[in-house]
């Protein structure tokens, strides 16, 4: 039951909640002339810029993506470090997105009036995300100890 909850159940619903956070409203910002709302693919995109804008929760995305397929393909050989790197990495983007509060467009960078449900999906999808890296490299610390 481990091999399969760990293999594709959590991977599959961590997906799946990512997907849902990206087609839902994120953030509304206070244009020039009126509110204007963001999606979470719109997000996603302009995440690349992350590093000019010093928010690199955008990065969580790929380093989720990896770690799921590589936590698929692997199971149960996988490497306590890749998996604790993935966690630690995936934590510091959580701790970015929290004071995450302006979004960078061709009118400048506009300040955040209101967070959406998406956001708060992604948040809790990349929480989900942390705490299943941290029990897996448990788990692969207590096997290690056990078999020698």
């Amino acid at each position: 039951m481990t091999r399969i909850l760990v293999k594709f159940i959590i991977p599959l619903a961590l997906s799946v909640a990512w997907i849902m956070s990206l087609n839902l409203h994120v953030a509304t910002v206070d244009d020039l002339n009126a509110d204007q709302s963001y999606k979470g693919y719109h997000i996603f995109l302009l995440g690349l810029l992350g590093p000019f804008t010093f928010q690199i929760s955008a990065y969580a995305n790929p380093v989720l993506f990896l770690a799921v397929i590589y936590v698929v393909w692997k199971w149960p050989d996988v490497k306590a470090a890749r998996l604790m790197l993935a966690a630690v990495f995936i934590a510091l983007c959580i701790i970015s997105a929290i004071f995450w509060n302006r979004i960078p467009d061709s009118s400048g960078e506009n300040f955040i009036k209101q967070l959406g449900p998406g956001y708060y999906l992604w948040m809790a999808t990349m929480t989900s995300a942390f705490a299943w890296l941290l029990s897996l490299w448990v788990m692969v610390r207590r096997r290690r100890l056990r078999n020698g």
